[in-house]
């Protein structure tokens, strides 16, 4: 599943000093098919369903030791809320449009 691994985010926290873990396969797996059912009009599984893989994803990490979940891939905040996941969540995509924003000199809200 290396199309899921970005290694864009991994070299900024290793920059910062933040080790990045990823799911094992069997729970990558898990994800895509989610990432693949939020896209697809004709999904496979409800949303609620979706959220529920994503949650236990979410917790697989949490088990190993994440202290943190980065929602890197922009489908994965419309299925996961930081209410599912009991450490902080970031979204990236709500990061990048916030800082944007700033950057065009103004306060997001």
């Amino acid at each position: 599943m290396a199309p899921f691994k970005a290694k864009s985010f991994r070299n900024v926290l290793a920059a910062e000093g933040i080790e990045t873990l990823f799911c094992s396969d069997p729970w990558q797996q898990k994800v895509v098919e989610a990432i693949l059912d939020i896209k697809n009009e004709k999904a496979r599984y409800r949303q609620a369903e979706i959220t529920d893989s994503l949650s236990e994803a979410a917790a697989h990490l949490i088990r190993r030791g994440a202290q943190g979940i980065v929602a890197g891939c922009t489908e994965i905040p419309l299925a996961l809320t930081q209410k599912e996941v009991f450490v902080p969540y970031f979204d990236s995509l709500r990061i990048l449009a916030r800082s944007a924003i700033r950057r065009a000199g103004r306060e997001p809200v």
